[in-house]
This record gives structure tokens, sequence and C-alpha cells, in this order.
């Protein structure tokens, strides 16, 4: 979480244990089935007798195993940390002997952390107002382009939040609903999930967790009721409007969380852009409420966290209901230009690029025709004999070395006739075969 000193002390929820790691066959699947409960998976050091070993990847940085446990989908914790099913039994959670939010200072191949981890971008709102409600929407953005490593226990993870935020300390607590791309947190692989989470001496989620899919459209919630001298009732629902699963529990926690987030990003060992969502995470339709009903009108404060590597083009836009959520993974590459042509002809493909991070060097692969291309956005080539195919490989680099492909297929058609259609004052060519 932010504090004072400037270092980013992850204010995160807690997500963490139970929800397997799916690495059979359905792992390599963008959208497996629900995944089954397992045990939290751990952080493996390269040094085999290092503490890390009993590490787990968190919203609110690392924690030991024993201090991040999962409670029954709508269930209720106590103040004395009895946890009460909607069924009515009861059962106290685990005692945690070690310290909450820890820090860690490599990943698994012994190398430092890019981010360990880090909030990467986020907005903010603290007038001093305890708040009684948050609650926002988003779309589950589409995957990143690179997969995250599955196999090798990396930690790799992504978080998405709104949420409520106790104070700006390691000591503070976070209630928020989490989107979560990749395995670091215990549970996952290559596609989103979804969760609701708790977290600050100790880490609790719901045993539900959701599977997601990009382009779903998503409800998250922490709410205060019951508020008796200092303390509430908090519940956190984290909701799949397109599916209409719902991962939910309550907490008895202070009432004094005055630390509003409209929506951050956090990572754990990821060391590309291209690790990262293409366009970002956008929070939208941000509703905050006082502890006495009245709705607040904020002006979001936008953090981008420095130093990073890599930097990927962080921006962070706001209105008084939104907070969006800017990142750039690379360039992308459109080829455009004629379909057909007659045998032996000059035709012309054209590359457009965009996103990532200009200046572009673009390059040329050409098979079935004659001539070659250099850097430049336009591949003129002499198409082939009758009845054969040339085609255009335009790839395009970016200033930092991330690159997009696209494919480009002209027939050389040996009937080939030139076609004149009437269009207002002009007349069209076009071939046709």
């Amino acid at each position: 979480m932010p504090h004072g000193t400037g270092a980013l002390e992850v204010i995160s929820l807690v997500r963490f244990v139970f929800v397997g790691l799916v690495l059979s066959s359905a792992a390599c699947t963008d959208q497996p089935a629900t995944p089954s409960p397992t045990a939290p998976q751990l952080i493996k050091s390269s040094n085999a007798s290092d503490p890390d070993t009993d590490l787990v990847a968190t919203p609110n940085g690392w924690y030991h195993r024993a201090c991040v446990q999962a409670v029954p989908n709508g269930s209720h914790i106590d103040r004395h940390q009895i946890v009460t099913r909607l069924d009515g039994r009861a059962f106290s959670l685990r005692r945690c002997e070690h310290p909450g939010r820890v820090e860690r200072a490599s990943n698994a191949t012994g190398a430092p952390d890019a981010f360990n981890p880090h909030w990467v971008e986020w907005g903010s709102y603290n007038p001093g107002t305890s708040w009684g409600q948050l609650s926002a929407i988003w779309r589950v953005p589409a995957a990143p382009v690179l997969p995250y490593d599955t196999v090798r226990d990396t930690g790799q993870v992504l978080f998405a939040f709104p949420g409520l935020q106790s104070s700006l300390t390691a000591s503070g607590t976070i209630l928020q609903p989490v989107l979560t791309y990749g395995p670091g947190a215990g549970y996952g692989g290559n596609f989103w999930t979804a969760t609701s989470w708790s977290c600050g001496p100790m880490c609790q989620h719901s045993t539900t967790v959701l599977t997601v899919a990009p382009g779903d459209s998503m409800v998250g919630s922490v709410t205060a009721s019951n508020c008796v001298r200092g303390q509430c009732t908090w519940t956190i629902v984290t909701k799949d409007v397109t599916t209409g699963g719902v991962s939910t529990y309550s907490i008895d926690d202070t009432s004094g969380y005055q630390y509003a987030v409209g929506g951050a990003m956090e990572a754990d060992v990821l060391t590309s852009c291209a690790d990262f969502p293409a366009d970002g995470v956008f929070f939208k339709g941000i509703r905050l409420l006082d502890q006495s009903g009245g709705i607040a009108t904020p002006t979001w404060t936008s953090h981008i966290q420095p130093p990073f590597t890599p930097t990927c083009n962080w921006a962070v836009t706001s209105s008084t209901d939104s907070v969006s959520l800017f990142d750039n993974s690379g360039p992308s590459l459109r080829l455009s230009g004629p379909t057909t042509g007659k045998p032996f002809t000059l035709v012309t493909v054209t590359a457009t690029a965009s996103k990532g991070y200009p200046p572009y060097t673009y390059s040329w692969r050409i098979t079935g025709g004659t001539g070659s291309c250099g850097n430049q956005s336009t591949c003129t080539v002499r198409l082939g004999a009758g009845g054969t195919f040339t085609n255009f490989f335009g790839g395009v680099t970016d200033s930092r070395g991330l690159v997009a492909l696209a494919e480009w297929t002209v027939n050389s058609c040996a009937n080939a006739l030139v076609v004149a259609a009437s269009h207002g004052p002009f007349a069209l060519l076009a071939f046709k075969c």
C-alpha cells in the first residue's frame, strides 16, 4: 500500500489459496472448467534453505501461506475470527504464527523482482471521510499478449480492483473485489478469475473463485452495515453480471476506511509490457457513499509508481465516476492492399502500425513474387504467373523492441479483368478474377 516514504506497500486484497492451478490439458485453454480447491501455491526460491519457500503472492504483497485462508462463500467472520457459514455451522480461522505481509527480494530464478509486488497505477480519494460503500463496474480485458509461466513457481500474477483501505500503513486492512490473471496467487492460470478479498494481519478470500472471460461485465462492491461504536459489518461482493456468478462474504471490522481506491492495477514478477493487458483496465460507474449514506463526488488523484522495469506507457485518467488504467503492451499492425492482380504487374501493400512505442521499424518477407522491401510502411512487388499467390509478411518493431506481425495475400489471376464501377463522379477500377 502507499505510505509516507514513497515506497509502495501494496494495498491489495488478499487473494490466495485453494483454487487449483489447473495444469492439466484444461490449462491450455483460455476458459477451463472452474478450478477445484487445492493448497496455496508456494513460491520457490533458488536457495533451498530460503524461508521464501513458505511465501504466497497475494494482492497485499507476500504472506506466509499459514496467514492466508479461504472462507466459504456467503459466510461471515466476526471480530473473534469465528467463521459462520450460511447453514449456521461455525469454525475458527487458524491462528497465524508468522508475520503477515513480508518483503521478498528475489523471484524464482534468483534475480530481482521487476515488481515486488507493486501497485503499478491507481486512482485514490482520501478527504478524511469514513466511507460506507464503494462500488464499480468494469469489463474483463483481453488476456495479456504473453502467457504466464504455469509450470515453474515464478509467482507471476496481475491484480486489478477497486477497494477501501483503512490506513496508509503496513498494518492497514484493505477490502476489495479482485480481478486476477495468472497462477501466482495460488489459483488460476492463463485466464482471468475473480473473487472477494480482505487483507490485513491475515488474508481471507471466498472459496468461490469465478472463472471469467474477456468481455464479461463485472460489478464489485464493499458495503458497511450495522455500524456500532466504531465497528461495522463489511460485505465484499464480486459478481460476473454476464454469467451470474457471485463471490462474497462479510467481515466485522473497524468503520474507519478512509482511503478509497476507484481502481488499481498491481503486478507480481512481470518483466515485459506484453505481460499486461493490451490496453488496460477501466473502472466505471463508481459510486462512493459516506456512512450516513451521502453520495460523494470524488476528485480522484492519479498515481503511477516509479521506478518500473519495464516502462509500459502507464496512464491514469478519471472523472467523478470513473478511473481508467492504461498500459500499452506493444504495437499492432494492419496490412491493406489489393487481393487480386494481373500476372507480372506491380502491386503495393501498406502497413499501418498503431499502439506500442513509436517510432516504428518495418520489415518485410515476400514469397511467390519478385522484389524486396526494407524499412518502409509500403511494399511494392511484382506478381508471379497467373494462378499463383504472392504473400506479404509484414513486421513492425517499436522503440522498445516489441514486435507485431501480419500477413497479406494477393492472387495473380490468369484471366484478371479490369472492372469499372460508377461511384458518383468517379470511376473505380478493380481486378476481378
